[in-house]
C-alpha cells in the first residue's frame, strides 16, 4: 500500500505543476485525490452498514461480539464462559 500512496505523492505533485498558480494548485488537487481514494475505497470495500461496523462507530463492538460468541456457543452446547 505504501508504493501506492508514494506513487500518488508523485501524481499529485505533477497535477500540481500544471497550474501556474500554487494557491490554486493546492485547492484544487488534494481535494481531488481525497474524493478518488475515497471512491477507490468504496468501489473495493462495499458501502459499509454492517453490523459490526456500525457497532464498532458507535462503541458497542465489544457488547456486539460477546452476544455473537454467546449465541455461538448457545447454538453448540457448549457451556458460556
Amino acid at each position: 500500500m505504501g508504493a501506492l500512496q508514494m506513487g500518488m505523492g508523485f501524481v499529485g505533485a505533477a497535477l500540481c505543476s500544471l497550474f501556474g498558480d500554487a494557491v490554486h494548485a493546492f485547492a484544487t488537487v488534494p481535494p481531488a485525490m481525497g474524493v478518488l481514494a475515497v471512491g477507490a475505497a468504496w468501489m473495493l470495500r462495499g458501502p459499509g452498514g454492517d453490523a459490526g461496523g456500525l457497532a464498532a462507530a458507535q462503541g458497542r463492538l465489544e457488547r456486539v461480539v460477546r452476544a455473537g460468541l454467546e449465541s455461538e456457543a448457545s447454538a453448540s452446547g457448549a457451556p458460556k464462559p
